[in-house]
Formats: structure tokens, sequence, C-alpha cells
């Protein structure tokens, strides 16, 4: 099957058969595959004996615009209870009428006479469960909400003044106040010890990073949840050791707002391997001198006791920012998945790779990349109408955001695609389709944001001639760079892979998060109740699991097997689990994808029980080599326990 474009309305969408001048939504128009775009197994004839159970049933008749609805299926009650409890607004009575808010109100951002046939277009990839907003679009994009911000978090500056460092606590507390998380480096401050222009000494970075610690423990996001933030900084500051180690204590006192990351180089890294002196140095004063090694060892050791810090490679990262010419990507979500400058935001969406799996569990099983494509047009679409019709915290971040339309749209359940694809998750069956996902995902959103500057215009901020230079876009199909040069882009860089952890277990019915492997079949997860910092614990189970244990029931039966008795059932190879993994196969995943993501990925490689030290730095050398652009782990031997949220 492939899909081809064909006009419905007075748009273009993509359609079985037929043929059409343009693409979907503005964009040039899907060549024909030389070969199937399905990927399957093997090209034998499909079965019918598996079912494919999304727990969403839906059909759009878009010449009527009726929605044909035969009910919304919940798999499991924890992620009904997490939906409604996180996701409804008061008086919404079920998902179709969240998705149907949502859809409206994103929708809103086009012409009069197409507002219509968008909102069906988006309601079907909503309702489907094929895109899954971030958490505040879900909570809160609706025509009538009170809170319109729609963005999950945003990053700042932190100027070396005393004006300039509560200018910035200012607005860090106004975005808390809207409900975001906040990101921001903290190099430019002066270290302690340093001379000050009236008299006495600096007190240092980590001195004022307490301060915006207790404000975020003060301030409720959106009158919902704690803040969430994270903090840079740079491994030639004259305060790196501090700060490394700065959690090191009761981790229940220090820094409880914040998760902390380390900007390394090209430069620090040859400096370890040659096991030369390193500067700490600011404002062209070297303060310290220290070895390379001595320092990258202090990173290893206190991520590998406590979790932290992270680090993330500020030479990698600026190798691919697409906006070189006007700004440096040195800040970072607190997840870690956007690279951004200041004064930038989170414009986040998630493509459910599991939608496309066809006759799972089979031999016949086959990924659709046609209609991967399709959902991938529309949500780059959706992302960059949300641009227009949100709210922003700051004036300036609405300022930036509009002048470069910086979004981030990626996708989740790869684990659980694998299993429903017969693959075990860094096996090299595994690895071959997910780079074909990657790619799928980098060529369809490029081309789609070209389509989107043919139709609506680039971002007021293209410069075409220096854009075709970024070496992202060199990396890119002629056919796109062919189309960039004609139109420019609508959105300066465009895809990421968030932990989608919450959007995943409610609207995803529990798939796999992210780029992560399935965590378990079955494990006891601890909720926020929304009371205080209080926590319950129930049982999930994964997506992809219980639809196997329905498989094997049969075709359109009800499981006639609880997820309980599934505890008895043997577990396929190919159903992988996080603590199956090889690290370095999981390090080498992340790599496959990040060769085909404009920014970053957010993953935290859970390391085996028993893993030494030595073993620990060779994976962070490891990481480095294949090219990531950050890197996050988790010890189960280390000080910091495990806390599903």
């Amino acid at each position: 099957m492939s899909f081809f474009s064909g006009k419905v309305g007075d748009f273009w969408c993509l359609l079985e058969g037929g043929a059409g001048k343009t693409t979907t939504y503005g964009a040039p128009p899907l060549r024909k595959p030389e070969k199937s775009c399905i990927y399957g197994l093997n090209r034998r004839k499909k079965s019918n004996k598996s079912p494919d159970k999304a727990g969403i049933f839906k059909a759009v008749d878009f010449e009527r615009k009726e929605e044909i609805m035969s009910g919304y299926k919940w798999t499991q009650s924890l992620s009904r209870e997490i939906f409604e409890t996180k996701y409804m607004l008061h008086g919404e009575k079920s998902p179709e009428e969240v998705f149907k808010g949502i859809a409206r109100e994103i929708a809103g951002a086009e012409k009069k006479e197409k507002r219509d046939e968008i909102e069906a277009l988006f309601y079907d990839q909503l309702i489907s469960g094929k895109l899954i907003p971030a958490g505040r679009i879900l909570a809160n994009a609706r025509p009538d909400s009170p809170m319109k911000n729609y963005n999950n978090c945003f990053t700042i500056d932190v100027e070396d003044t005393m004006n300039g460092i509560y200018d910035s606590l200012k607005e860090d507390a106004l975005i808390s106040k809207m409900g975001g998380g906040v990101g921001f480096d903290i190099s430019k401050l002066r270290p302690k010890g340093s001379e000050l222009s009236r008299g006495g000494r600096a007190s240092g970075v980590i001195s004022f990073l307490r301060i915006f610690d207790q404000s975020a423990k003060t301030i409720m996001t959106g009158g919902q949840r704690r803040s969430a933030h994270i903090a840079l900084l740079d491994i030639s500051h004259p305060d790196i050791e501090e700060f490394i180690t700065v959690k090191q204590g009761d981790r229940n006192k220090e820094l409880t707002q914040f998760n902390i990351s380390v900007k390394i180089s090209d430069r620090f890294i040859e400096a370890v391997e040659k096991d030369e002196d390193w500067d700490l140095v600011f404002d062209g004063k070297v303060h310290k001198t220290l070895k390379a090694r001595y320092l990258y060892d202090l990173v290893a050791k206190n991520s590998f006791i406590h979790n932290e810090p992270g680090i993330f490679n500020q030479d990698r990262i600026e190798k691919y920012n697409n906006g070189y010419w006007a700004f440096k990507m040195d800040r970072v979500n607190p997840c870690g998945e956007l690279v951004m400058p200041s004064y930038s935001l989170c414009c986040l969406s998630a493509v459910n790779l599991c939608k496309f799996v066809k006759n799972p569990f089979t031999e016949e099983a086959e990924f659709d990349f046609d209609d991967f494509a399709r959902s991938v047009s529309t949500g780059i679409r959706f992302l960059d109408n949300v641009l227009t019709q949100t709210d922003y915290p700051l004036d300036k971040i609405r300022d930036f955001s509009i002048q470069w339309r910086r979004i981030g749209l990626g996708f989740t359940a790869l684990g659980d695609t694998f299993a429903m694809m017969r693959m075990p998750y860094g096996s090299p069956e595994s690895m071959k389709l997910g780079e074909a996902i990657a790619k799928s995902l980098r060529d369809n959103s490029y081309r789609s944001s070209a389509g989107l500057a043919m139709e609506k215009g680039a971002f007021p901020a293209c410069d075409i001639p220096k854009l075709l230079k970024a070496n992202f876009i060199k990396e890119l199909p002629e056919e796109l760079r062919s189309m960039i040069k004609a139109h420019g882009l609508r959105n300066i860089q465009l895809n990421t892979v968030a932990p989608t952890g919450t959007t995943s277990l409610s609207v995803g019915q529990n798939c796999s998060s992210g780029i992560e492997p399935i965590f378990a079949l079955q494990y006891d997860r601890n909720i926020r109740t929304g009371v205080d910092d209080e926590t319950k614990t129930e049982t999930v189970y994964d997506y992809a699991w219980m639809q196997y244990l329905d498989y094997k029931n049969g075709s359109g039966k009800d499981n006639e097997e609880s997820p309980e008795e599934g505890q008895k059932t043997e577990k396929p190879s190919w159903f992988v689990t996080t603590m199956d993994i090889a690290p370095r196969d999981a390090i080498d995943m992340q790599a496959i994808f990040q060769k085909y993501i404009d920014h970053s990925i957010s993953k935290t490689l859970n390391l085996p029980p028993g893993t030494s030290f030595d073993e620990y730095k060779d994976l962070y050398m490891y990481a480095y080599k294949k090219g990531l652009k950050g890197f996050t782990t988790f010890n189960p031997d280390g000080s910091m326990k495990g806390i599903l949220e």
C-alpha cells in the first residue's frame, strides 16, 4: 500500500492511490517508491489472524466532517486515571472531547477556509493515538482554556550582574507560574572568591543556584506541579569541582529542583586522552590548573554513584546548529532533548511508532512508512500552529520563537515497536529498522517544513544561503536541499526524542517511552497523587505485552488471560526489557538516531547491577566516540533510588 497526494476539500492530504501536484498540506508530492514502503520481516502473504487492537476505533468522513466513533477503550485503569486527572479540563467528560478541543484550538492558526478540514485532520491523528502532544498541549490547548501555555519548558540567560541574576530569577518564576520547566547556563557567573567592583568577594555559582532552587520549591508550576530545572556549567569554569560534587551529600537538601550537567568539548576529551593539564579560566584569567583526567574521573565518579551530573558535548551540538550564523545552542531543557539558545522554548509532540505496525507478532509483521509519513507531516503542521496559538511567559521568548519557529517532533514506543515486529531491541535487524525510521522522520519533517514555507512563508529570520551551509542541511537528500533553496524552511530545527513518560503511560496506554526499550512487562509505578509530595503505587503492564496476550487468544476476542496470568506466559526472545540490553547496544541505538535528529535525544542508560567504575568510564568515552550530544545514566547500585513518576 502506498499513499499519494489527493485533494480533499480545499487542501491536499495523503490518500491511497491517486496523484497530485502538491503533497500533504503544501509540500511537494511524495515520490512513488521503487519498492513497497512497508518494511517487513518477509514478503509472504499477509495474515489476518493477528489483531491490531489500538484501544481506539475511529474513522473520519472529511467531506461530511462527521466523526464515526465506536468508543475509546482503555487497556488499563491507570492510563485512564492519569488522563482524567492531568489532561481533562473541568466539564470535559471523555477523550473525544479533549481531542476535539485540542484539534479546534490548534487548527485556529489556519486560514478560515481551511480550518474545519485541518481540524478534522488533527482530530483523526489525535483520536487514533498516532500523534501524542506534549503534556502542556494536552492539559491546556482548548479554545476556552484559562491557561494558554502550550509549551513544556523554556531557556533563559543569567548575566553576571546583581540586576541580571535577579531579573533571571523573576523570569524563572514567571515561567514556572505558567507551567514551564527552565534550563540555563551559569557559566557567565564569576567564580567563588573573585573580586567585586565595590569590594568583597563573589560567593560563586552554587550560592546563586540555591536561590533559584528555593524559588522553584515555592512555586507550583501552573498551580499543579513542582518546577523542573536544569543548570549547565562549562568544564573550564573555576567553580566546576564544587558544581560536580554539589549533590554528594544529602540529596534531599541540595538543589532538589535541579538536574545538573557539565558542558564538555572535543578539546577537553583530547586533553583527557593525552593526560594533559586543564586550565580553569574565567574572563581570560587562569584561576587553577588541574589534570584533565582528574576532572573526567570526577564527573564520571559522581555520575556513577549519584547519577549526576550528565554531560553535553558543546562542540557536537554546535556542529549541527542550523542557525549557526546568529546564535549558539548553549542551553538545554530539563530532560535534555532540546539544545537551544537562550529565550527559546520546547514545542513538543511525539508520533506513536507502534501504531504503524501491521500484523504485529506474526512473521508477516510490517512497518508502514507511508502511514508514518502522513503522521509526521501532520505533526509538523500541528506544532507550527502551536507556536501561533500559544501564550508566552516572556516577550523575549515570544519574539525569538516567532523569529525562528523552533519545534521538536519526535516519537515514542520504539521498544514496543521492535517487540511487535519480532525484533529484539539492539539486534542488527532492529538497528536497521531504527535507522530507516530515523531517516524517514528527518526527511518527511524537513519536506513538510519546506512545504509549509512555500504555503505560509519561511521563518522570519531565514537566510537561505546561510541555511544551506549548515552541516545538518548539507547531509539532507538533494531533493530536500532543492526545496529549501527555493522556499527556505518554516522552522529552524524540527526533531528530537523526548522521554514522553506520562504521555506514553496515559495516551499511549503504557507504551514504551521515547527511544527507550520496554522498561518491564509488568511493574509497580509510584504515582504522584497531586497532594503535596504524596505518591501511591499501582501495578501497570506494558502495552505491547498486553497486545501480545490478546494475540495469543485470537483476533477479535476479549483477552481471556489476565495480566496476572500473563506472568506465567513464556516471554518470546524479542520482548527485550531495559535490563536485558547490553549498555553498548543501547548507546549504538541512540547513536543511530542521533545522526538523523537535529536536536538532542533524552535517554537514560540503565547500568546492569554490578557494573564497575572502570567499565562505566569506558562507557562514557564510548558514548562520546559514537557521536552522542548528551549522556545520562542510572546506576541501580548508586545512592539514588529509582522512582518511576
